[in-house]
């Protein structure tokens, strides 16, 4: 049994302000989503990933209303969601995934995202973090973490607290990609962990520290991977 709980608000654009969606990737079986405002719909697994979109009143964009998305079924099927994106103009202020233990994939992209814990799901594999919603990201107790992917892009607080990326636990990870880091972060690798592929780009530079950027490189090196350096690329 699994269930994802989000709440959700409309933006402020002016014709796709009262539209949600996201990604879901359901493991056979089938989900209901109620949407909150008094309607479901019902999802089979089609396929890796479905596109689920839904449409609320107009004038929810004006009264700045709330809803909460449940996500729900019988069965430990729900194994991935990706929330956000450029043409997702309902902001997801909350998620609560604590309740759906089946979760493999995670990852927010680009929202508005204020509060979410992924120290409740130790089973996820693959976590995409695009945008401020990185600096809120604890994943000190990402257990069976494999890949990670952080786009930074906005700065994640008014706190002159550095940005901490915990990873001491992270003993699996085998692919981690750091890109458009805009302020230094304090990185915590694990003693050892399988790293394979490091993807980076200019901003690293002054992101991390030289001595944890040579024990990621001496660690793909030793596990015979792939170092890759990419284009800085712009900010949305």
């Amino acid at each position: 049994m699994g269930k994802i709980t989000m709440t959700v608000r409309a933006d402020s654009h002016p014709e796709y302000g009262n539209i949600a969606c996201f990604r879901l990737m359901l493991n056979g079986g089938f989900c209901i989503v109620n949407w909150g405002d008094g309607t479901t719909t019902t999802h089979h697994a089609e396929g890796e990933e479905q596109h689920i979109r839904h449409t609320y009143p107009e004038e929810c964009i004006e009264t700045g209303k709330t809803f909460v998305i449940t996500i729900s079924s019988d069965e430990d099927n729900i194994v991935g969601i990706s929330i956000g994106n450029q043409f997702a103009y309902m902001n997801v202020t909350d998620i609560d995934i604590s309740k759906c233990q089946s979760l493999r994939y995670f990852a927010s992209l680009f929202t508005s995202t204020t509060h979410f814990d992924l120290r409740t799901n130790p089973g996820i594999t693959k976590v995409n973090l695009q945008g401020d919603v990185s600096g809120i990201a604890n994943l000190s107790n990402s257990l069976e973490l494999k890949e990670l992917s952080i786009n930074f892009c906005f700065a994640c607080s008014d706190s002159e607290q550095l940005f901490e990326l915990d990873l001491s636990k992270c003993s699996k990870l085998e692919k981690l990609k750091c890109t458009a880091i805009i302020e230094p972060i304090n990185v915590k690798l694990p003693k050892y962990f399988p790293l394979k592929v490091f993807v980076y780009d200019d901003s690293v530079d002054f992101c991390i520290s030289k001595r944890k950027f040579k024990k990621i490189v001496n660690i793909v090196e030793q596990n015979n991977g792939r170092i890759i350096k990419s284009k800085r690329g712009k900010c949305k």
